[in-house]
């Protein structure tokens, strides 16, 4: 009796209501025990995307992504999350079961505000905010390390992608990307590395001109150090365009100005370019001492020899036959399938078959990788060509004894320009001892053909007129002398190799000698009346002269003892780290180890600007090239090299596209070609079995 009254007592108080309110509470006249205060609070939209935790009813738990927050009484931390986090959900109420589904639709609808309004009012970042900015500048560094337009930030997919991350955040104009945030960015880098500089004593430099595909030159021109944890590191000081023509004057003056950019020009211990006349005449005239690249020079001794008529027609069949596969797919499609069928039952069955490579004429040592992979394959193809009509002839058993011969000769040229062309360890010292080591290979050779030995010959001239003058330039020699794998044993006459001990003589005996005058202005108290008892014009004190020339003579003699000592030590392991052994023996050796970090910052070869230029080229390519070469080319390069910490963080990391070379690290030459043998026989030899592993391509 007493439930049925207090049933009717709930009917007529619902029968008062609005019709809103009667078909809110209808769903809940069914329960008796429920509180109507607990079910309104509970009837928040936000409780259709959370749930209570099971373990702490004070938490809940979204049901979009699984996180918990406290409640606390409120949904506050809940609408917050919503917000942040999943700002397009705007869904009506989720299903439910039973009379409540009708009760909660007919209360939101009557008395609660729709959510979508409630996200509408979320606030974009504040133009100063600390967010907005490290996110337009995070934008650039993206845009200028992945060589991606400044347009695409009107891509609609692009936007699109940008406000399901965050969308709080407005993606910034092409022009405030452009003219601000990478300019700012580019100003830092500047800032940073003029101070990382201006506590380095010598800097190494290397520069190059690049023409674009829209017809402008630029000027390259990268610094290299030693920092004062003994590990080289390099930078790029500027990339920029060549307003003038590119005569010397114009290229000294744009050096100077960078130079005075940076505070460095008396800093340069030499400037490494290619061997062109405008190049070596503008070091002339910054008077700065410069070094021919030796990569260049290697690609010029095998250049004079490939025009020669003596391998032309051989090397004609070769661009033809490779011609003629990469443009027909039904002979291509044949080749794979004959070489599927011979490598059936060896080690290479499932692979990948390889893929043609064709002569580049402005990539140095491209027609060696092609020769090296038409050998390799030369069965297949031979099989294919006898099938397909009007295809090119197979190769006879002649010219590919030809192209073994060459094979053989380029083979030596390629492993040294990889070498020399490294980037995490020295190069310079190398020089001397793969200029010798390359004549003592290619004069062990055992060659087959008559064009091979002809073509050998002509070679062999190339490197004698080329590459032996390296070995009396002053710093490839007081480098390799300094290196500790080398010394001596890196030269190949002895009439060279004392000559640059004596040039290491001089060189120390400077420098004792500097280090010994500043010591003494430095302890000389500053008093005019010592001055004048000492004076010229008395003879008491002219016993001082003498002892100032037997101190002159003892500055040599400790130079030679010195360098005596360091030569005497027996040569270290051909993978030592030579920075490593200067960083431990500098204290014992002081003078040599002043010198190693004046010439060992050097590089070996220009390619370092070269390979600034194949990013160029990405930074300026047909999908940017309507970008201001001014305004974007140098601040999209220069920023670059913020993400490596290239030049005092923990690693050097470099997109490089020029070299496959950028895997090796410093203490280690993987495929250093030089080992110290007997004295009765060569000092310096070229080991193909136990220390070239030539990186095979298979692409």
């Amino acid at each position: 009796m007493d439930k049925f009254l207090i049933s009717t007592k709930r009917k007529s108080n619902v029968s008062d209501r609005p019709e809103s309110e009667e078909s809110d509470q209808g769903s809940s006249s069914t329960s008796v025990s429920s509180t109507p205060q607990r079910k309104r609070q509970k009837m928040s939209l936000v409780w259709n995307y959370f749930t209570k935790s099971l373990l702490d009813k004070k938490f809940a738990k979204c049901c979009t992504c699984g996180r918990e927050y406290k409640t606390s009484g409120n949904t506050t931390n809940l609408t917050d999350h919503l917000k942040r986090f999943h700002p397009n959900l705007n869904k009506p109420l989720l299903e439910t079961s039973g009379e409540d589904e009708i009760g909660k639709e007919n209360y939101a609808r009557s008395n609660v505000r729709s959510i979508s309004p409630f996200f509408r009012r979320e606030q974009e970042y504040d133009a100063n905010s600390q967010r907005k900015k490290e996110l337009d500048k995070a934008l650039a560094m993206m845009l200028a390390t992945d060589f991606q337009p400044f347009s695409i930030v009107k891509d609609s997919g692009f936007i699109k992608f940008v406000q399901l991350l965050d969308p709080r955040y407005v993606l910034p104009s092409p022009d405030t990307l452009k003219n601000t945030v990478l300019k700012n960015l580019y100003d830092d880098g500047v800032k940073k590395l003029t101070t990382i500089l201006n506590e380095i004593k010598y800097v190494g430099l290397t520069t190059d001109i690049w023409t674009s595909s829209a017809n402008e030159s630029y000027i390259c021109l990268t610094c290299h150090f030693i920092n004062k944890d003994w590990e080289i590191k390099k930078a790029v000081l500027k990339t920029k365009v060549m307003d003038t023509n590119n005569t010397s004057e114009n290229i000294a003056d744009c050096i100077r100005k960078i130079l005075d950019e940076y505070k460095i020009s008396d800093k340069v211990s030499c400037i490494v370019t290619d061997n062109a006349a405008n190049m070596i005449k503008a070091c002339d005239l910054l008077r700065k001492k410069h070094l021919p690249c030796f990569s260049h020079t290697l690609n010029l001794v095998v250049q004079d020899n490939l025009k020669k008529p003596i391998t032309a027609d051989v090397l004609k069949k070769c661009k033809e036959v490779v011609t003629y596969f990469k443009s027909s797919c039904v002979a291509y499609k044949k080749y794979i399938e004959e070489q599927n069928q011979l490598w059936k039952g060896t080690t290479n069955e499932g692979k990948t078959p390889y893929k043609f490579l064709q002569e580049v004429p402005t990539r140095w040592n491209s027609v060696y990788y092609m020769i090296k992979r038409i050998l390799l394959i030369s069965d297949a193809i031979n099989n294919t060509l006898l099938k397909q009509r009007n295809a090119p002839g197979p190769f006879s058993v002649d010219e590919l004894s030809v192209l073994g011969d060459l094979e053989k000769i380029l083979y030596i040229f390629e492993d040294a320009t990889e070498k020399v062309s490294g980037e995490k360890y020295i190069t310079v010292s190398l020089i001397v001892p793969l200029a010798f080591g390359i004549y003592n290979y290619l004069t062990s050779l055992q060659l087959n053909t008559e064009i091979g030995q002809e073509f050998y010959t002509g070679v062999i001239d190339s490197v004698r007129r080329r590459l032996f003058n390296f070995e009396t330039r002053s710093i490839p020699k007081i480098t390799a002398l300094l290196d500790p794998r080398f010394k001596k044993d890196g030269f190949r006459t002895t009439e060279n190799a004392n000559q640059a001990a004596n040039l290491l003589e001089e060189e120390m005996a400077a420098i004792i000698s500097g280090n010994r005058k500043n010591t003494q202005e430095e302890n000389v108290p500053n008093n005019s009346s010592s001055s004048t008892v000492t004076s010229s014009s008395s003879v008491i004190f002219n016993f001082l002269d003498k002892k100032n020339k037997d101190k002159a003579t003892n500055v040599k003699a400790d130079a030679i003892i010195q360098k005596r000592q360091y030569l005497e030590r027996p040569n270290l392991s051909g993978d030592t780290d030579p920075l490593l052994f200067w960083k431990v023996n500098g204290r014992e050796f002081e003078p040599m180890q002043e010198l190693v970090q004046k010439y060992y910052c050097i590089p070996g070869s220009s390619v370092e600007s070269e390979r600034n230029f194949s990013t160029a080229g990405l930074i300026l390519n047909d999908r940017r090239s309507r970008l201001k070469s001014k305004l974007s080319l140098q601040p999209s390069k220069f920023v670059t090299q913020f993400t490596a910490n290239k030049w005092s963080g923990d690693q050097d990391i470099h997109k490089d596209t020029l070299k496959p070379n950028s895997g090796h690290n410093q203490k280690a030459l993987p495929t250093v070609t030089l080992q110290r043998l007997d004295t009765t026989i060569e000092k310096v030899v070229l080991n193909p079995d136990k220390q070239i592993r030539y990186n095979k391509r298979t692409e």
